[in-house]
């Protein structure tokens, strides 16, 4: 008999073996680069150091520390403290230029709200590509089919 897990990993590996996204890939590879772009603006081996000493202290790979925001956030604020503040900060700035860039839709009044913080920013990019996700198959001349899921009642 199969284990729960095995039987997961199955279904993911299939999932990305004929062209589907699980959970929001594309973002989490966004979010990894930025963080790694931010950090590596400090230097190259600080930053290295700075995330094997993360991955190290909490048992982490260093994809699963830098493709989810709120544990990095989290991660980096227990390790650095205030001083890790600058770095948060400055993926945020990152992430608004990624928006505008790639023209999401996003307004000067969001930009100056400050409760339009980093994982609103994260959670936008990652609708947009939802929704994108969708039309493709969608608009697909093939007979595709396909299942949304989400915990989110709003969306």
């Amino acid at each position: 008999m199969y284990s729960k897990n095995s039987v997961n990993e199955k279904l993911i590996n299939l999932l990305e073996n004929n062209g589907f996204i699980y959970k929001n890939q594309k973002t989490d590879v966004v979010v990894r680069d930025i963080i790694l772009n931010v950090l590596n603006r400090i230097g190259k081996s600080y930053s290295k150091a700075l995330i094997y000493q993360i991955c190290s202290f909490y048992g982490l790979t260093q994809n699963e520390l830098l493709s989810n925001y709120e544990l990095f956030e989290y991660s980096l604020t227990r390790v650095l403290g205030k001083t890790g503040y600058p770095i948060i900060l400055r993926v945020k700035k990152e992430l608004l230029k990624y928006l505008i860039l790639n023209k999401f839709d996003v307004t000067t009044k969001d930009i100056l709200d400050p409760s339009f913080n980093v994982p609103k920013i994260i959670d936008k990019i990652s609708e947009s590509y939802n929704y994108q996700l969708i039309f493709e198959n969608l608009n697909n001349n093939k007979r595709n089919h396909m299942i949304l899921l989400s915990s989110n009642y709003d969306t």
